[in-house]
Order: structure tokens, then sequence, then C-alpha cells
């Protein structure tokens, strides 16, 4: 009876599994689709903060600006976080204004919680200790408390000072005991951190109940579902489950991109662990760089240092992955010349065999309109192998300059992310330094961005652009009247026009995209572009799909 129940267990479970992927498949083309109609999710939250924001802009009142600066703060909080932090500090400027103190220190703990999870330390550390805990209502100390265990959890975590890791260790644990303490046992910041001490302890079936308990609270489609289904990955993952991990991953990354949130993880998890099987590398590389995207938009170095080194690896793995496609359809096309060439030779040698025939019955005129309709065949066989020959040479030609481009262009692009990853640790260890020494004011000199790092970053770019289109600014002329010529400057850096029609020829048709990279309105974007297409020579409809052809032949 053992073995019979051993021997059923084990077809149930071979016969699991194709379902299993089956169901994973559907998730991976769901989160394909969702990707794809990312922009529309974006869209739809970026129209809801801008209604908010005409509204704040036309209210007078301190308590309607209030609410809607806290509206905003909800919206922005996973969405763009330097935005989200300056409607915190507007709500607490006018919570004081109102004399509500309880406002005003509730904010400040959801301010610190926004720098801390954000990487941003310093200020959650001099913030939190703003707090006046005396004034906070219940609904202001369950923030006071998170804020605390996730800032002092941060520090312990990153800290190299075996002295400081312990007093921050245990002050996270002080605040844990007091939200175990304090807030109700069904509350999401129990169930998190419950989660989370079976999860470090591996009592992996103990957390799973948990997880179980935190999913009949959230609904699907929130951005609680999003978290209480990453944290049920974690869990999976931990006990080998790699479908039921993969499977929750799937569905926290989806709900994330249908919210249009920013400052998710759950994405590029699964583009790190797609990586590894070469038949999804290429989905792991869609993942990755839209993981990138969305990283950038949420604005914080700690989410771009944690993707920066996935998306490096991605990279390389896929750029080894059409190295092989490549060599596969050279492999074919010589597989294909072979059997024309061997096609050539058995017309040959059937043109002989039907001339020795036709020799030998005595049919000379017949088979000399044969042989003529064989001559002709045969030539234009060979006409239109030598166009196939061509077509394949200059394809062949065209991937392999295309090839050359992007590795350029990534080598290129990945040693600016080497010199800016070793900027930013310059610069953290010169404000750690400056920190200990409680020299503020050199502190604020170091945190203001410099013009020069916008010339460098725009440098580079005209260099590399320039590298990999030196022809660029003559073929850009030639397009245009001799009245309405394009120059480059003095130091040899490209103008503002010439970079918009770069950045249009690398792929960038947005305005608003463009206006981002160069640091202009939408509105001077789109000026330039319309002047730029008024001088061409020809209908100026086609003039950005001709400047998009450029250094293509």
């Amino acid at each position: 009876m053992k073995q019979l129940l051993l021997t059923v267990l084990f077809l149930l479970c071979c016969l699991s599994l194709p379902a299993q992927q089956a169901h994973l498949d559907s998730l991976y083309a769901e989160l394909d689709r969702s990707i794809e109609h990312a922009d529309d999710y974006m869209a739809v939250r970026q129209q809801r903060i801008n209604g908010l924001y005409q509204q704040l802009k036309k209210s007078s009142s301190a308590a309607r600006r209030y609410q809607l600066s806290m509206q905003l703060f909800d919206e922005y909080q996973s969405f763009q976080n330097d935005s989200a932090i300056y409607y915190l500090a507007q709500s607490i400027q006018l919570a004081r204004q109102m004399g509500h103190q309880a406002d005003a220190n509730m904010n400040l703990a959801l301010q610190a919680y926004q720098c801390s999870k954000t990487g941003l330390y310093a200020e959650s550390y001099d913030i939190f200790r703003e707090i006046d805990v005396s004034a906070l209502t219940d609904q202001g100390h369950r923030a006071y408390l998170i804020a605390g265990q996730h800032l002092y959890s941060e520090l312990a975590y990153y800290s190299k000072i075996p002295r400081l890791k312990r007093m921050y260790s245990s002050k996270a644990q002080y605040f844990s005991n007091l939200i175990f303490r304090l807030l109700k046992p069904q509350d999401p910041a129990c169930l998190e951190r419950l989660l989370m001490h079976y999860y470090n302890r591996g009592q992996y079936n103990e957390a799973l109940g948990v997880s179980n308990r935190w999913m009949r609270q959230v609904r699907q489609g929130t951005h609680g579902y999003a978290i209480a289904t990453f944290y049920r990955f974690l869990i999976y993952s931990a006990m080998g489950n790699k479908p039921q991990a993969c499977q929750w991953l799937a569905l926290s990354a989806d709900t994330d991109i249908r919210l249009a949130v920013t400052d998710q993880g759950s994405l590029w998890e699964l583009a790190n662990r797609l990586a590894s099987d070469a038949d999804q590398l290429p989905r792991a590389y869609r993942y990755i760089r839209y993981a990138w995207r969305a990283a950038q938009k949420f604005n914080t170095k700690v989410r771009s240092s944690q993707i920066s080194p996935v998306l490096s690896h991605i990279d390389e793995s896929y750029q080894a992955h059409v190295a092989k496609v490549n060599m596969r359809l050279k492999i074919s096309i010589a597989l294909s010349v072979s059997l024309l060439l061997a096609v050539l030779l058995l017309l040959v040698y059937v043109n002989s065999q039907r001339k020795k025939l036709a020799k030998a019955r005595n049919e000379l005129d017949q088979s000399n309109r044969i042989l003529t309709e064989l001559n002709q065949q045969l030539s234009d066989s060979n006409r239109q192998l030598q166009q196939l020959n061509r077509q394949i040479s200059l394809n062949v030609k065209k991937l392999n300059e295309s090839n050359k481009m992007k590795e350029e262009y990534i080598g290129r692009f990945l040693r600016l992310c080497s010199v800016f990853i070793d900027k930013s640790e310059s610069l953290k260890k010169r404000i750690s330094k400056r920190i200990k020494n409680k020299e503020y004011g050199e502190l604020q000199k170091l945190l203001e961005v410099k013009e020069s790092d916008w010339d460098e970053l725009y440098q580079n770019f005209d260099l590399a652009f320039l590298n990999l289109f030196p022809d660029f600014v003559e073929s850009l002329n030639a397009l245009l009247r001799p009245t309405d010529q394009l120059s480059v400057r003095e130091n040899g850096c490209l103008s503002t026009p010439i970079r918009i029609f770069a950045l249009i020829r690398l792929g960038f048709d947005d305005s608003s995209k463009i206006a981002e990279f160069l640091h202009y309105s939408v509105n001077t974007i789109y000026n330039y572009r319309a002047k730029i297409k008024n001088g061409a020579v020809g209908n100026r409809d086609d003039f950005e799909q001709k400047v998009k052809a450029i250094g293509m032949k």
C-alpha cells in the first residue's frame, strides 16, 4: 500500500507539472501585455495627478490645500520619490500653519519612512528626531513605529561598524516589539514583520501561514496585494518551489505595472530568475529594461544601484544569445547557398542528359528548342541566385554594422554607468565624512548638482553619437535649405537642435522624453522640431523619417 501511495503521488506530481508550467506561461503572457500598455497605465496616474494639481493651484483654503497635498503624496509615494517628499513637506507646513500638530508630526513620520526606504538615511534620521511623540494620534503613532523600525533596520543592515550595527539592531527590535504590542494582530505592519520573523529563522510553514492570513485581507489589484504576493514569493523561493515562487512574483509585478508603480522590485527579480533560462532570455531582457526605466522614473540612487548589476548581467547574456542566433543564421545562409549550388549542378546534369538523348534520337530541332528553354531557365535562375546572394550579403553587412553599433554604444553606456557609480561611491564617502565631522555646511555644498556634470553627460553623448554617425551633421544639413543650415559649436559639441534630431535618429520620438534628457520644457523641444522642419528641403512631413534613415546605407 505504501508503494502504491508513493506511485500515485509521483504520478500526480508528474501530471501537475505541465499544468503549472502552462499557468505560468499564461501569467508571463499577461505580464507581457501589461508592459505593452504600461504607458497607458502611467497616463491614467498622471491624469489623476494633474487633476489634483490643478485643484491645488485654484484652492485658497489651507484645509483643502492640506487635503490635496496629502492626496498628491499618496499618488507620488510609489511613483516619483522627490515629488512625494515635496508634497509631504507642503502638508507639514500647512498643518503647522493651521495649528494641527498631530497631523504635522504624523507627516514627519511618513516623510522619515519615505526617505529611509529610498536610501536617504541621513535625512530620515534627522526628520525622525524632529517628531514630537506626545503630539501623535493612534494613526500617527503607527506611522512613527513603522518609520522607526524601518530606519534602524536599514541602518543596521548597511552599517559596517560593529558597535553601531548592534545599537541600530537593538533599536529596530525595540520598535518591532512596540509594533507587536501596540498594533492589532491583523494590521499589515504586524503581519509583515511576523512573516519576516519566521522567514529569517527558516520557519517557512509558519511564515506561509501568516502569508495566508495576510492574503485574505488584501484585495486583488491593489498595491497591498502586490506587496503581499512579493512576500509570498520569498517564502516559496526559500522552500525551493520555483513554479509557485515565479507565479506569485509574476502576479506582484503585473499588479505593480497596472497600478503604474515605479518603485518595484518584483519585475527585476523575475528578470533575474528568467535570465538563467536561455529560452526565456529575450523576455528577461524586456523585463529588466522596463524595470530600469521605472527605476529612473522613481528617481532614487538606491533602486538604480540594485538594478544595475542585474541589468549588466542580463545584457551580457542577451548579447551572447544574439551572437549565437547570428551564427545560426549564417550557417543557414551557407546551407541555403550549398543547396542552390546543388540544384544548379543538377540542372546542368539534366541538361547534359537531355542533349545526349536528343542526339541519340536524331531530333536535333526539338533538342535545340529544349536546350534554349533550359538555358533561359538557367539564366533566370542565375539572375535570381545573384540577386539572392546580393540581398543576403547586404543583410549580413547591415546585421554586422548594427551589432557593431550596439556593442559600441552599450560599451560606452556601461563605462558611463561605471563612472557614475564611482562618483556616487566617492560622494557617499565624502558625505559620510562630513556627517561624521558634523560639517553640515560642506555637506550642503556636496549635495548641490554641478552644471559641469550635465555638461560632461552631454559631451559624452555627443562623442558617442558622432563616433556612431560621423557624417550625421553633414547628412542633416543636406536635408535643409542653405539658409537653415546647422553647425556644431566651437568646442566640438553638438548644438541643442542637432542633439534633438540626434535623439530622434536613435528612436526617441516623444518630445517629453527628449525634454527630460536635455532639461528643456516640452514646448521648447516642440518649437525646435517645428522650426527645423520648416527649413526642410521638400515635404516637411517626411523630414524626421529621412533623419531616422541617416547612416542606414
